[in-house]
């Protein structure tokens, strides 16, 4: 169920229009938008792409300990995205650039084989198989993270959901990523020290929740 905007967030969006790019994909003369025009070549030591950024707590602080990193934020719900705007601009952190826009897209926007790391953090695991196709870790999304990401880019996902992580850990496999790492446990692990937490995150580690972490490398194509 898709969430009703708010009532502000109109003038909101306006005040971050500087970090925020909202692309009209319906429209039949849309243009292809790559390179310079969405990665900005003064930062773009490396670009990181987080797929479902929400309120943006993790976008922030990725972007803050990787200064000369371009980070790019992808958010489908608007009245999400405008949050995590707000805080990145209240947190002086210019090198961050938010998409409203459903990663299905990417190609249209980003460069192949451009980009270092994407992180995939609690994305919904739509249980019912007949939702399968959503997924992130769909062998559709796979494909197109594979094409965009550079040749050993890698890919970081954390989950509370067991049975999406087997999902996952099957569709990456299936699509030939390599596993570098694979831990049933991140708040046990020696992960941890270099982990930055989430909102959802925060919530299910009160709860007593594991956390599974995986990263795969990209190997350019399925086996």
């Amino acid at each position: 169920m898709r969430i009703r905007n708010k009532k502000n967030l109109t003038p909101r969006l306006e005040k971050v229009s500087d970090i925020m790019y909202i692309p009209k994909i319906t429209q039949p003369d849309h243009r292809k938008l790559i390179g310079s025009e969405i990665i900005k070549e003064s930062l773009a030591d490396k670009v990181f792409i987080e797929i479902g950024c929400g309120m943006g707590s993790f976008t922030t602080l990725l972007a803050k300990q990787n200064p000369s990193v371009q980070i790019i934020a992808i958010e489908q719900e608007k009245n999400a995205i405008v949050k995590a705007a707000e805080i990145a601009k209240e947190n002086n952190c210019k090198n961050i650039l938010f998409m409203a826009v459903d990663a299905g897209y990417l190609l249209r926007f980003i460069k192949p084989n451009s980009v270092d790391r994407i992180y995939l953090n609690f994305s919904c695991p739509y249980p019912k198989k007949s939702y399968a196709n959503r997924r992130l870790t769909n062998p559709k999304f796979l494909k197109i993270y594979s094409e965009i990401l550079k040749k050993d880019g890698l890919i970081f996902q954390k989950t509370d959901n067991d049975s999406f992580f087997e999902y996952s850990n099957e569709s990456f496999s299936e699509l030939g990523f390599i596993n570098k790492i694979c831990c049933r446990d991140l708040y046990k692990s020696p992960y941890l020290s270099d982990n930055i937490p989430t909102e959802y995150e925060k919530k299910f580690v009160k709860q007593n929740k594991s956390i599974n972490f995986a990263v795969w490398q990209n190997s350019g194509g399925e086996k």
